[in-house]
């Protein structure tokens, strides 16, 4: 079925997703202190995230000076992230917490391995 809302309007009434994303091993090859290469497949995918209006959160171990250099690495590459380390969400009762609130969590140290979902494969279906 045809929708009767334009692309940008369906975008809007759609719930926004927040996607909490680790650095080293699944956005560049783990070289830590050193970045490593970047992963084409989870940039474009990035990249996906923020077209589709949804949020994500550098989610990482690193720090101080090494988290400076992975932002500023991000950013030479387009892919700037809304937070790091850090909720993008302010709601009543919630806690500080060293993890962060999101709806789907990537990172190469996850049981079974770096995945990237499939979350927009189905989004031009209907048009």
């Amino acid at each position: 079925m045809k929708s009767l809302f334009t692309k940008e309007e369906d975008k809007k009434k759609k719930k926004k997703l927040i996607f909490a994303i680790d650095f080293d091993g699944t956005i560049v090859s783990n070289s830590f202190p050193k970045i490593g290469e970047p992963n084409k497949k989870m940039i474009e995918f990035i990249k996906k995230i923020k077209e589709n209006g949804d949020q994500w959160i550098l989610y990482t171990c690193r720090d101080g000076k090494y988290l400076q250099e992975a932002l500023d690495f991000l950013e030479t590459l387009g892919i700037k992230p809304d937070k790091a380390n850090e909720d993008i969400l302010d709601f009543e009762g919630k806690s500080k917490s060293c993890k962060p609130f999101a709806n789907i969590y990537i990172d190469d140290r996850n049981a079974g391995g770096l995945v990237i979902p499939d979350v927009y494969q189905n989004q031009n279906q209907g048009d």
